[in-house]
């Protein structure tokens, strides 16, 4: 980097290229390789009143899987079931606390899917642990969320909202979806499939789904859960109902894209739910009835 520090009695300054640097603002893009050098730049310029987009602190916590983890818990946003493991007699503990194999083991500071392995058995897991706590690595166990291999969904966060996202997939039987590891990635735009929507079109598609459920308030729970107020709830959670095991450890809320993912192919979005509909293949249907859906609550979200 270009970047030259300095510290004087009671003042810093900084130079790039050997100039003054003079700009107000600035958006880090920081490789892995140089994290401490460019977190020393950022935090020189946080006291020189500059903005950043990304505070050095934030990437600093962002870098570390296990310090990320424990803030996400700390502000009740649901995490995989994790373990700190460092020592191999703790493996097969670890494998039970987070719900059994497959498990996912993980460097507590790596990028681009490096350092990320899927492992079926006690003694991979085992083998591999004791490999990487040789060569000094931190290590996680963690749990395997079936429903994502292969692809998940990348959220852009200004402040406390989503302003963008990307779902990157996987190509062949990889389990990672990282776009460095010839992963591919797409638009996601849920505004955009609610804007096809139509709530009296919703109430009526909702017609298929009135024999197992009602969405009125003080609506009773029938062969399936009463989901007046669903839209933004945890999932199963509704009171005095047997949710199927699958549906009662998918630890995520119903937002919007949850709902529009589950609608679409339930059995195969939360792999042993009970529920038998086969889905809602038109995106116009799903849209309409996740509309429906939200206007029957106390609270509605925003729509995005």
């Amino acid at each position: 980097m270009k970047f030259s520090l300095f510290v004087d009695d009671g003042a810093i300054d900084i130079h790039y290229a050997g100039e003054p640097f003079t700009h107000d603002a600035v958006i880090p893009r920081i490789g892995h390789s140089i994290t401490k050098h460019g977190v020393a730049v950022l935090r020189h310029m946080e006291q020189l009143g500059i903005w950043t987009a990304n505070t050095g602190q934030g990437i600093l916590q962002s870098r570390d899987k296990l310090h990320a983890s424990q803030i996400l818990a700390r502000n009740k946003i649901p995490v995989p079931k994790t373990t700190y493991v460092r020592d191999s007699i703790d493996v097969e503990p670890a494998i039970d606390f987070v719900g059994g194999l497959p498990v996912v083991i993980k460097v507590t500071q790596g990028t681009q899917g490096q350092g990320v392995f899927l492992r079926h058995t006690v003694h991979e897991s085992r083998s591999l642990i004791q490999g990487l706590l040789l060569t000094g690595k931190s290590v996680l166990v963690q749990e395997y969320i079936a429903e994502s291999h292969g692809k998940d969904i990348r959220a852009l966060v200004v402040g406390d909202r989503v302003v963008a996202a990307m779902r990157r997939k996987a190509r062949g039987r990889e389990f990672r979806s990282n776009y460095h590891l010839n992963g591919t990635v797409e638009k996601v735009d849920i505004s955009a499939l609610l804007a096809l929507g139509d709530i009296s079109h919703g109430e009526k598609v909702f017609k298929k789904c009135a024999a197992c459920h009602l969405v009125n308030k003080g609506g009773e729970n029938k062969i399936g859960p009463a989901l007046y107020g669903v839209i933004g709830r945890k999932v199963g959670s509704k009171e005095d109902y047997k949710y199927s095991k699958a549906m009662a450890a998918y630890n995520k809320n119903w937002t919007f894209e949850e709902m529009n993912g589950y609608l679409k192919k339930p059995q195969s979005y939360i792999k042993g739910t009970k529920m038998a509909f086969a889905g809602l293949r038109k995106d116009k249907d799903r849209a309409s009835v996740i509309l429906y859906l939200n206007q029957n609550s106390d609270n509605p979200l925003p729509l995005p």
